[in-house]
């Protein structure tokens, strides 16, 4: 954000000082509602206020100054001023000045259609290199655009600025206060012909963006624009395209291959390599091209390209599908023009329900509108989707037109109860918006909240770590979304319900006889048989166990839960256990080939030597449990004298009769989570940085003598070789729900697993969460996800 004295801003805009009284400004606004202390106030002349009035209520408000139109008097006396001819001109000759003195690489994106989202595409896939700021929402006008620069930080490399026109003369305005190193169109449509009188009217407007760019530049559109193909052609534009050198890149639905839907996400094949794009609708792959084609010039590796298009996050009301009843609600409610409705409808065509749509009129289309309306309705027949319209140009063609959004939920509404999907689409000033969400919290209240039970403390050494990350769980957990129970599960193995606040949980606290009630587990939930309440079942959806170490993560809980026919996050009962016995996690990945510590199992009352041992592995070595979630009972044996009593330790931990002796891997330790059911995916990967021998419980949950990086400070292509094989390891080993993988890199570039973990750490600071987070999924989404994971599996029946 912009701090500078009031003297810099008055120098910056061009005007006249009023009252310097040396404060920092820090930021602007226009709306005296949206005034922190500190702020620049920007009084605008609308059509039907003018800011200037508001004076008095900014300067409540904390204003440290404002603009202010010399032909506004009296002045006002209370407040700095900085006096000017024209304050929209004035904050634009702030912002010019303010980009040109952070100068990063500067993207301007325009188009009739897929600007935003294109933008939200070139913003994640530039944040994973450099430091990258957007335009919020679609603050791309000339008085959005300037506001949004003031909001830029001093260290930003990357500058992504959508620029929206409804006449000439708008986009040269814009690049005027933001000249730019790189110029996207997105699109030709049929949106403000009324204005600019045909497409290739818009075509002209939108392309005055190429006249912002610098000498050396690069220029990208829709080859796919006949109306962009004619400008281009003109002989002043090629003129200028060579006199500066400008690099012309054309990028086109043709260059996609094997176009198709995959869970709830785009799959596509461009250059050679397939991608994945969170993200509906094949016009949502071309809008991901120049986001894919410009971080590539820009240095982006291929992996943080994919990364980005995983796990984009895009601005609402855009093909956002949201459940709602036994439906769901395709929202592309944000604006609409005939080009954007067909591809909606194409859109909706391609999942997987019966399909209908909600649409309103789309404006703005001059002389050709009734035409264009009915080109839309009869594309939908062809589909053999349904149709519910409002708006009044829909109203004059009357195929099941509402004339307000009470009836068209009304009729809407018990479509909720169907395998249906809803696609509502209309142009902005209907405000379509309030009926998708209207739709959704029907549908949402339609549906029962999840039963889940959140189990916590148990019988293993990390009791108290269990209950830390419960504590964190449960305060980012959703609670709207889920019918909650807790479950504590003692040191002695009780099982007890417990209807305390967290902090008691945090603090050991919570096992007290006012808080708590036995529970006894049945099919399909448990019981309270010592309660004064009748012995009816608590009926459970899915348990989710944050229990570490023996008894939580072994397997024996998720067996206990499949016999009584409750889901379970995380691993299933097989896996779970076969990850928990290290030996056999060795046996096999050595089995699927995949690289792991050369070791030797040694099991209670079979005699063993540590000389024949080092006839097998050289010294030093690892000594650890074969079945200990933890990091207890953990040792690095350097000499044969150290080996009797680590091995002895680790029986103790172990207390299954069994521990390993593995070779001791040179190199560091990164982590990868990972999640997923039949498609895992690998979220980022962290380092472990160790100033001691190695990474033991102390370092694990204390952080003595180590630190954790998230990302790992190595190369994009090794990141990418990791989460390979973190996929590969959790693969192999059956595993579902969510696992963190444990890997060594050696000094030559080599990986090799260390061990597998069902049951990680879930506070917000933790390993699996931060990687998710770093990858693009917060703690909220990521446990509402890992939930969601654990109903997709099926359960046994007794």
């Amino acid at each position: 954000m912009i701090r500078k004295t009031i003297r810099d801003l008055a120098a910056m805009a061009g005007g006249v000082l009023i009252q310097d009284t040396g404060a920092v400004v820090k930021g602007a606004v226009t709306d005296s509602r949206q005034v922190v202390p500190g702020s620049l106030y920007v009084p605008v002349i609308g059509a039907r206020v003018d800011g200037h009035d508001f004076i008095a209520q900014a300067v409540q408000a904390g204003a440290a100054a404002a603009l202010w139109q010399k032909d506004h008097t009296p002045l006002p006396a209370d407040v700095p001023l900085i006096l000017v001819d024209d304050t929209v001109q004035a904050l634009q000759n702030i912002a010019r000045a303010y980009l040109h003195e952070l100068h990063p690489y500067t993207i301007g994106i325009t188009g009739s259609n897929g600007k935003t989202s294109a933008k939200d595409m070139m913003k994640a896939v530039f944040s994973r290199h450099f430091v990258t700021q957007a335009t919020p929402g679609n603050r791309n006008s000339e008085i959005g655009l300037p506001l949004t620069i003031l909001e830029f930080d001093p260290g930003i490399e990357a500058a992504v600025l959508e620029m929206g026109m409804e006449n000439f003369g708008e986009i040269e305005t814009l690049v005027d206060i933001a000249p730019l190193d790189a110029a996207v169109i997105t699109s030709i449509g049929s949106a403000h012909m009324e204005n600019l009188g045909s497409k290739q009217g818009i075509a002209q407007a939108k392309m005055e963006i190429l006249r912002g760019l610098r000498p050396g530049g690069t220029f990208l559109y829709l080859a796919d624009a006949p109306e962009l193909a004619v400008e281009l052609q003109k002989p002043e534009t090629r003129r200028f395209i060579e006199e500066n050198d400008i690099t012309v890149i054309p990028f086109s639905r043709r260059d996609l291959h094997h176009v198709s839907v995959e869970q709830g996400r785009m799959a596509f094949e461009w250059n050679g390599t397939s991608w994945r794009l969170n993200a509906l609708g094949s016009f949502q792959c071309v809008n991901a091209l120049p986001a894919l084609i410009l971080g590539e010039t820009r240095g982006i590796s291929s992996a943080d390209r994919h990364q980005a298009l995983e796990t984009l996050v895009m601005t609402g009301m855009r093909t956002a599908l949201q459940p709602a009843g036994r439906a769901h609600v395709l929202d592309d409610s944000y604006k609409s023009n005939p080009e954007s409705a067909i591809a909606a409808l194409d859109t909706l065509a391609s999942l997987p329900g019966t399909h209908y749509a909600v649409l309103g009129d789309m404006l703005d289309l001059g002389p050709q509108e009734m035409e264009l309306h009915r080109r839309v309705l009869d594309h939908a027949r062809t589909l053999g989707i349904k149709v519910f319209t409002t708006g009044p140009v829909f109203g004059r063609i009357g195929e099941s037109w509402h004339e307000d959004q009470d009836g068209l939920f009304e009729a809407v509404k018990p479509l909720l109860e169907e395998d249906a999907v809803i696609l509502v689409k209309g142009s902005r000033a209907l405000q379509l918006d309030k009926l998708a969400g209207r739709l959704e919290k029907e549908g949402n209240e339609l549906m029962k909240k999840i039963k889940l039970a959140v189990l916590f403390g148990g019988q293993s050494s990390e009791y108290s770590v269990s209950l830390h990350s419960v504590a964190s769980m449960l305060r980012n957990l959703n609670r709207d979304k889920y019918d909650l129970s807790l479950v504590g599960i003692t040191k002695e193995g009780r099982f007890l319900e417990y209807t305390g606040d967290i902090d008691h949980i945090e603090h050991d606290t919570w096992n007290t006889p006012e808080l708590t009630t036995p529970v006894a587990w049945v099919h399909g939930g448990y019981v309270r048989p010592e309660s004064d309440e009748p012995a009816a079942v608590r009926a459970l959806d899915t348990v989710f166990p944050v229990l570490h170490g023996k008894n939580g993560e072994d397997g024996t809980l998720q067996g206990l839960m499949e016999i009584m026919n409750i889901h379970c996050v995380g691993c299933d009962t097989l896996s779970s256990a076969m990850i928990m016995d290290k030996d056999i996690t060795h046996i096999v990945l050595d089995a699927q080939g995949i690289p792991t510590a050369k070791y030797v199992c040694l099991k209670a009352g079979i005699p063993y030597s540590a000389e024949e041992i080092l006839q097998v592995i050289p010294l030093p070595w690892i000594v650890k449990p074969c079945n200990a979630g933890s990091s207890y009972g953990v040792h690095k044996v350097d000499t044969l004298a150290e080996f009797d009593e680590a091995a002895k330790d680790a029986f103790h931990w172990d207390g299954r009769g069994k521990i390993l002796v593995e070779e001791c891997i040179p190199g560091f330790e990164i982590g990868c989570a990972v999640m997923g059911n039949l498609e895992p995916f690998a979220g980022d990967v962290d380092e472990i940085e160790i100033h001691g021998g190695f990474f033991d419980f102390a370092g694990k949950y204390e952080m003595k003598d180590s630190a954790i990086y998230c990302p790992a400070r190595i190369s994009p292509e090794k990141t990418e070789e990791a989460r390979a094989l973190a996929v590969a390891a959790y693969q192999a080993m059956g595993c579902s729900g969510f696992t963190r993988v444990d890997m060594f890199l050696q000094p030559d570039g080599a990986l090799v697993i260390n061990e597998l973990n069902t049951v990680p750490g879930m506070t917000a600071t933790s390993r699996y969460p931060t990687m998710m987070e770093k990858a693009g999924l917060p703690f909220a989404k990521l446990l509402d996800d890992l939930i969601a994971l654990s109903l997709e599996k099926e359960v046994g029946r007794c």
